[in-house]
Protein backbone atom coordinates (compact mmCIF):
# COMPACT_ATOMS: atom_id res chain seq x y z
CA UNK A 1 0.00 0.00 0.00
CA UNK A 2 1.41 3.05 -1.15
CA UNK A 3 1.18 6.66 1.02
CA UNK A 4 1.19 10.10 -0.77
CA UNK A 5 1.52 13.19 1.55
CA UNK A 6 -0.69 14.70 -1.56
CA UNK A 7 -3.10 11.79 -1.12
CA UNK A 8 -2.89 10.93 2.30
CA UNK A 9 -6.45 11.64 3.29
CA UNK A 10 -7.02 8.45 1.20
CA UNK A 11 -5.35 6.38 2.95
CA UNK A 12 -6.61 7.28 6.09
CA UNK A 13 -10.46 6.88 5.00
CA UNK A 14 -9.53 4.06 3.50
CA UNK A 15 -8.62 2.30 6.51
CA UNK A 16 -12.09 3.42 8.05
CA UNK A 17 -14.22 2.31 5.73
CA UNK A 18 -11.81 -0.89 4.41
CA UNK A 19 -9.99 -1.62 6.93
CA UNK A 20 -6.79 -2.08 4.75
CA UNK A 21 -4.17 -4.63 5.56
CA UNK A 22 -1.14 -5.45 3.29
CA UNK A 23 2.65 -6.41 2.73
CA UNK A 24 5.19 -7.48 0.68
CA UNK A 25 4.83 -10.82 2.50
CA UNK A 26 1.32 -11.58 2.12
CA UNK A 27 -0.33 -13.54 -0.57
CA UNK A 28 -3.96 -12.15 -1.00
CA UNK A 29 -6.09 -14.87 -1.71
CA UNK A 30 -9.63 -13.38 -1.95
CA UNK A 31 -9.69 -9.62 -3.19
CA UNK A 32 -12.37 -6.80 -2.57
CA UNK A 33 -14.53 -6.31 -5.41
CA UNK A 34 -14.09 -10.27 -6.70
CA UNK A 35 -16.99 -11.88 -7.90
CA UNK A 36 -18.71 -14.33 -5.87
CA UNK A 37 -21.43 -16.97 -6.51
CA UNK A 38 -24.67 -16.27 -4.69
CA UNK A 39 -27.75 -17.47 -3.35
CA UNK A 40 -31.04 -15.15 -2.42
CA UNK A 41 -34.01 -17.05 -2.99
CA UNK A 42 -35.23 -16.45 -0.12
CA UNK A 43 -34.58 -19.69 1.83
CA UNK A 44 -31.37 -21.53 2.99
CA UNK A 45 -30.11 -22.90 -0.21
CA UNK A 46 -30.83 -27.10 -0.58
CA UNK A 47 -28.74 -30.39 0.84
CA UNK A 48 -27.31 -32.34 -1.61
CA UNK A 49 -26.57 -36.19 -2.12
CA UNK A 50 -29.12 -36.67 0.31
CA UNK A 51 -28.35 -34.35 2.76
CA UNK A 52 -24.22 -35.32 2.97
CA UNK A 53 -23.17 -31.61 0.98
CA UNK A 54 -24.47 -28.56 2.77
CA UNK A 55 -23.96 -25.61 0.87
CA UNK A 56 -21.06 -23.95 2.91
CA UNK A 57 -18.77 -27.30 1.73
CA UNK A 58 -16.27 -27.22 -1.22
CA UNK A 59 -18.04 -30.91 -2.36
CA UNK A 60 -21.42 -28.50 -3.23
CA UNK A 61 -22.51 -28.05 -6.32
CA UNK A 62 -23.28 -23.98 -7.05
CA UNK A 63 -23.35 -24.09 -10.80
CA UNK A 64 -26.84 -22.80 -10.80
CA UNK A 65 -26.06 -20.51 -8.49
CA UNK A 66 -25.70 -17.08 -9.83
CA UNK A 67 -22.40 -15.24 -10.15
CA UNK A 68 -21.49 -11.01 -9.70
CA UNK A 69 -18.46 -8.84 -8.84
CA UNK A 70 -18.79 -7.52 -5.14
CA UNK A 71 -20.05 -5.27 -3.22
CA UNK A 72 -23.11 -7.31 -3.87
CA UNK A 73 -26.62 -6.21 -1.90
CA UNK A 74 -29.29 -4.23 -1.84
CA UNK A 75 -30.93 -1.22 -0.85
CA UNK A 76 -27.59 1.06 -0.48
CA UNK A 77 -27.63 2.12 -4.15
CA UNK A 78 -23.65 1.65 -4.23
CA UNK A 79 -23.85 -2.34 -5.37
CA UNK A 80 -21.87 -3.48 -8.14
CA UNK A 81 -24.14 -6.64 -8.08
CA UNK A 82 -27.75 -6.03 -6.53
CA UNK A 83 -29.69 -9.55 -5.15
CA UNK A 84 -32.90 -10.00 -4.39
CA UNK A 85 -34.53 -7.46 -1.86
CA UNK A 86 -36.64 -10.74 -0.88
CA UNK A 87 -33.95 -11.89 0.73
CA UNK A 88 -33.43 -12.12 4.59
CA UNK A 89 -30.01 -14.07 4.36
CA UNK A 90 -28.16 -14.56 1.44
CA UNK A 91 -25.30 -16.43 0.81
CA UNK A 92 -21.72 -16.28 -0.90
CA UNK A 93 -19.32 -18.79 -2.00
CA UNK A 94 -15.66 -18.49 -3.59
CA UNK A 95 -13.21 -20.59 -4.18
CA UNK A 96 -9.47 -20.32 -4.39
CA UNK A 97 -6.36 -22.00 -4.68
CA UNK A 98 -3.37 -22.43 -2.53
CA UNK A 99 -0.10 -23.61 -2.89
CA UNK A 100 2.60 -24.32 -0.69
CA UNK A 101 -0.23 -23.73 2.49
CA UNK A 102 2.54 -24.74 5.35
CA UNK A 103 3.90 -21.47 4.28
CA UNK A 104 1.40 -19.81 5.58
CA UNK A 105 0.91 -18.86 9.25
CA UNK A 106 -2.06 -16.20 9.81
CA UNK A 107 -5.17 -15.59 7.69
CA UNK A 108 -6.46 -11.93 7.77
CA UNK A 109 -9.95 -11.17 7.02
CA UNK A 110 -11.64 -7.98 6.28
CA UNK A 111 -15.03 -7.76 5.52
CA UNK A 112 -18.37 -5.04 4.53
CA UNK A 113 -21.34 -6.34 6.36
CA UNK A 114 -24.92 -5.17 6.89
CA UNK A 115 -25.77 -6.64 9.65
CA UNK A 116 -24.26 -9.48 10.98
CA UNK A 117 -22.55 -12.57 8.95
CA UNK A 118 -20.66 -15.95 9.55
CA UNK A 119 -17.83 -16.60 7.65
CA UNK A 120 -16.68 -20.73 7.01
CA UNK A 121 -13.16 -22.31 5.41
CA UNK A 122 -13.73 -25.49 3.43
CA UNK A 123 -16.99 -26.39 5.90
CA UNK A 124 -15.57 -25.00 9.39
CA UNK A 125 -16.47 -21.54 10.89
CA UNK A 126 -14.23 -19.64 11.16
CA UNK A 127 -15.57 -16.02 11.83
CA UNK A 128 -18.99 -14.85 13.61
CA UNK A 129 -19.81 -11.05 13.81
CA UNK A 130 -22.75 -9.44 15.49
CA UNK A 131 -24.85 -12.73 15.32
CA UNK A 132 -26.34 -14.78 18.35
CA UNK A 133 -24.52 -17.84 19.61
CA UNK A 134 -25.36 -21.12 18.46
CA UNK A 135 -26.83 -22.82 15.25
CA UNK A 136 -28.04 -20.55 12.71
CA UNK A 137 -30.47 -20.73 9.62
CA UNK A 138 -32.48 -18.39 7.60
CA UNK A 139 -34.72 -16.87 9.80
CA UNK A 140 -31.71 -16.08 12.08
CA UNK A 141 -31.30 -12.27 13.11
CA UNK A 142 -28.83 -10.28 13.24
CA UNK A 143 -28.12 -9.80 17.06
CA UNK A 144 -28.41 -5.44 16.17
CA UNK A 145 -28.52 -3.22 13.82
CA UNK A 146 -24.85 -2.44 12.00
CA UNK A 147 -23.63 0.71 10.22
CA UNK A 148 -24.60 0.97 6.56
CA UNK A 149 -22.24 -1.34 4.91
CA UNK A 150 -20.03 -1.73 8.30
CA UNK A 151 -16.32 -2.86 7.99
CA UNK A 152 -14.45 -5.75 10.20
CA UNK A 153 -11.18 -7.53 10.01
CA UNK A 154 -9.64 -10.04 11.88
CA UNK A 155 -6.83 -12.22 12.15
CA UNK A 156 -6.80 -16.36 12.70
CA UNK A 157 -4.59 -19.66 12.56
CA UNK A 158 -4.40 -21.46 9.17
CA UNK A 159 -5.76 -24.63 10.72
CA UNK A 160 -8.72 -24.99 7.87
CA UNK A 161 -6.51 -23.55 5.22
CA UNK A 162 -5.68 -26.72 2.49
CA UNK A 163 -3.04 -27.80 -0.12
CA UNK A 164 -4.93 -26.73 -3.66
CA UNK A 165 -8.81 -26.29 -3.43
CA UNK A 166 -10.05 -24.46 -1.13
CA UNK A 167 -13.71 -22.23 0.22
CA UNK A 168 -14.46 -19.82 1.15
CA UNK A 169 -18.37 -19.42 2.10
CA UNK A 170 -21.12 -16.46 3.65
CA UNK A 171 -23.98 -15.95 4.93
CA UNK A 172 -25.25 -11.99 5.94
CA UNK A 173 -28.04 -11.52 7.63
CA UNK A 174 -30.90 -8.81 8.24
CA UNK A 175 -31.27 -7.26 11.44
CA UNK A 176 -35.37 -7.80 10.86
CA UNK A 177 -37.92 -8.51 8.25
CA UNK A 178 -38.30 -5.15 7.87
CA UNK A 179 -34.81 -3.69 7.18
CA UNK A 180 -34.00 -1.86 4.44
CA UNK A 181 -30.35 -3.55 2.88
CA UNK A 182 -28.00 -5.79 2.86
CA UNK A 183 -24.22 -5.15 2.03
CA UNK A 184 -21.06 -7.73 1.53
CA UNK A 185 -17.78 -7.36 0.38
CA UNK A 186 -14.83 -9.91 1.59
CA UNK A 187 -11.08 -10.14 1.43
CA UNK A 188 -8.31 -12.82 2.60
CA UNK A 189 -4.69 -12.70 2.60
CA UNK A 190 -1.51 -15.16 4.06
CA UNK A 191 0.36 -13.91 5.81
CA UNK A 192 3.70 -16.23 4.95
CA UNK A 193 5.33 -17.64 8.51
CA UNK A 194 7.96 -15.77 9.73
CA UNK A 195 7.80 -12.67 7.55
CA UNK A 196 7.13 -8.81 8.53
CA UNK A 197 3.87 -7.73 7.10
CA UNK A 198 2.39 -4.02 6.49
CA UNK A 199 -0.66 -3.89 8.60
CA UNK A 200 -1.36 -0.17 8.85
CA UNK A 201 0.05 3.34 7.20
CA UNK A 202 2.18 4.94 6.46
CA UNK A 203 0.29 7.55 7.94
CA UNK A 204 2.10 11.09 7.68
CA UNK A 205 1.46 13.45 10.75
CA UNK A 206 2.41 16.86 12.23
CA UNK A 207 3.75 18.05 9.26
CA UNK A 208 5.77 21.18 10.01
CA UNK A 209 8.28 23.57 8.58
CA UNK A 210 11.50 21.58 8.80
CA UNK A 211 10.03 17.93 10.16
CA UNK A 212 7.41 15.37 9.47
CA UNK A 213 6.52 12.17 11.49
CA UNK A 214 5.53 9.25 9.66
CA UNK A 215 3.77 6.08 11.58
CA UNK A 216 2.86 2.44 10.51
CA UNK A 217 2.04 -0.45 11.85
CA UNK A 218 3.89 -4.30 11.41
CA UNK A 219 2.41 -7.56 12.27
CA UNK A 220 5.27 -8.63 14.04
CA UNK A 221 7.92 -6.63 15.93
CA UNK A 222 10.82 -4.97 13.75
CA UNK A 223 12.87 -2.40 13.76
CA UNK A 224 11.48 1.16 12.19
CA UNK A 225 14.01 2.30 9.04
CA UNK A 226 12.86 5.06 7.06
CA UNK A 227 15.14 6.44 3.67
CA UNK A 228 14.58 9.48 2.37
CA UNK A 229 15.86 12.02 -0.36
CA UNK A 230 14.77 15.00 -2.54
CA UNK A 231 15.16 12.42 -5.76
CA UNK A 232 13.15 9.29 -6.16
CA UNK A 233 16.39 8.12 -7.85
CA UNK A 234 18.50 8.15 -4.95
CA UNK A 235 17.31 8.66 -0.89
CA UNK A 236 20.51 9.24 1.04
CA UNK A 237 19.32 10.13 4.61
CA UNK A 238 18.60 7.43 6.85
CA UNK A 239 16.68 7.38 10.16
CA UNK A 240 16.65 4.13 12.36
CA UNK A 241 15.15 2.96 15.54
CA UNK A 242 16.62 -0.36 16.36
CA UNK A 243 14.48 -0.82 19.27
CA UNK A 244 11.99 -4.16 17.88
CA UNK A 245 8.06 -2.88 18.02
CA UNK A 246 4.82 -2.81 16.01
CA UNK A 247 4.12 0.26 16.64
CA UNK A 248 6.36 2.37 14.45
CA UNK A 249 6.76 6.25 14.84
CA UNK A 250 9.81 7.66 12.78
CA UNK A 251 10.51 11.87 13.19
CA UNK A 252 12.43 13.27 10.53
CA UNK A 253 13.74 16.78 11.54
CA UNK A 254 16.42 19.52 9.97
CA UNK A 255 14.33 19.47 6.48
CA UNK A 256 14.29 22.31 3.88
CA UNK A 257 11.20 24.30 4.24
CA UNK A 258 8.58 23.95 1.81
CA UNK A 259 10.32 21.11 0.12
CA UNK A 260 9.28 18.30 -1.68
CA UNK A 261 10.81 14.56 -0.21
CA UNK A 262 10.55 11.14 -1.24
CA UNK A 263 10.93 8.11 1.00
CA UNK A 264 11.03 4.25 1.83
CA UNK A 265 10.29 2.05 4.53
CA UNK A 266 12.45 -0.87 5.83
CA UNK A 267 12.85 -3.58 8.34
CA UNK A 268 15.01 -6.18 8.99
CA UNK A 269 13.82 -8.21 6.54
CA UNK A 270 14.06 -5.83 3.50
CA UNK A 271 12.10 -3.21 2.43
CA UNK A 272 8.23 -3.26 3.50
CA UNK A 273 7.20 0.04 1.54
CA UNK A 274 9.08 1.15 -1.57
CA UNK A 275 10.03 4.07 -2.79
CA UNK A 276 7.59 5.60 -5.39
CA UNK A 277 6.28 8.34 -7.33
CA UNK A 278 3.14 8.83 -5.15
CA UNK A 279 5.21 7.95 -1.92
CA UNK A 280 6.21 11.49 -0.52
CA UNK A 281 5.42 14.56 1.89
CA UNK A 282 5.93 18.44 1.66
CA UNK A 283 6.99 19.84 4.18
CA UNK A 284 5.40 23.33 5.37
CA UNK A 285 6.08 27.24 4.18
CA UNK A 286 7.41 29.15 6.71
CA UNK A 287 5.35 31.30 8.50
CA UNK A 288 4.83 34.52 7.45
CA UNK A 289 4.56 34.25 4.03
CA UNK A 290 1.34 33.97 1.22
CA UNK A 291 0.81 31.15 -0.39
CA UNK A 292 -2.02 28.47 -1.68
CA UNK A 293 -3.23 26.36 0.40
CA UNK A 294 -5.53 23.56 0.20
CA UNK A 295 -7.35 21.73 3.31
CA UNK A 296 -10.17 19.02 3.25
CA UNK A 297 -11.84 19.42 6.86
CA UNK A 298 -14.36 16.86 7.28
CA UNK A 299 -16.72 16.45 10.20
CA UNK A 300 -19.09 13.18 10.75
CA UNK A 301 -17.15 11.09 8.25
CA UNK A 302 -16.88 8.04 10.28
CA UNK A 303 -20.49 6.16 9.55
CA UNK A 304 -18.43 4.40 6.81
CA UNK A 305 -21.62 4.45 4.22
CA UNK A 306 -22.37 5.62 1.15
CA UNK A 307 -23.06 9.21 2.23
CA UNK A 308 -19.76 8.88 3.36
CA UNK A 309 -18.08 7.21 0.26
CA UNK A 310 -20.33 9.74 -1.47
CA UNK A 311 -18.62 13.22 -0.02
CA UNK A 312 -14.88 11.09 -0.72
CA UNK A 313 -15.35 10.40 -4.34
CA UNK A 314 -17.00 14.19 -5.04
CA UNK A 315 -13.81 15.61 -2.90
CA UNK A 316 -11.50 13.10 -5.32
CA UNK A 317 -13.36 14.46 -8.65
CA UNK A 318 -13.11 18.36 -7.26
CA UNK A 319 -9.19 17.98 -6.23
CA UNK A 320 -8.09 15.73 -9.22
CA UNK A 321 -4.79 15.85 -9.33
CA UNK A 322 -3.66 19.03 -7.35
CA UNK A 323 -2.24 18.99 -4.24
CA UNK A 324 -4.00 18.48 -0.79
CA UNK A 325 -1.87 20.09 2.25
CA UNK A 326 -3.52 18.71 5.29
CA UNK A 327 -6.47 16.98 6.03
CA UNK A 328 -8.48 17.52 9.38
CA UNK A 329 -11.10 15.88 10.91
CA UNK A 330 -13.49 17.84 13.46
CA UNK A 331 -14.55 15.09 14.92
CA UNK A 332 -16.74 11.80 15.04
CA UNK A 333 -14.38 9.72 12.93
CA UNK A 334 -15.27 5.70 13.67
CA UNK A 335 -19.12 5.57 14.62
CA UNK A 336 -20.14 2.60 16.10
CA UNK A 337 -17.59 0.11 17.49
CA UNK A 338 -14.65 2.47 16.02
CA UNK A 339 -12.88 -0.32 13.72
Amino acid sequence: MKCRAAGNYYFLLGVLLYGISSGYAQTNFIGFESNWKYYDQAQEPPDQNSGSYTWLMPTYDDSTWAVGPAQLGYGDGDESTSISSATETAYFRHAFIVTDADTYAVLDLSMIYDDGAVVYLNGQEIWRINMPAGPVDYNTFASSNSGDNAAASTSIPTTHLLEGNNLIAVEVHQRSASSSDISFDFSLDGNIAGQINLERGPYLQMGRETGMIIKWRTSEPAISIVNFGSSLDTLPYKVIDSTLKIDHEIILDSLQINHKYYYQIQTQQGILVDKATDVYFITSPPAGISQPFRAWILGDPGTANANARAVRDAYYSYVDTLHTDLILFLGDNAYNDGT
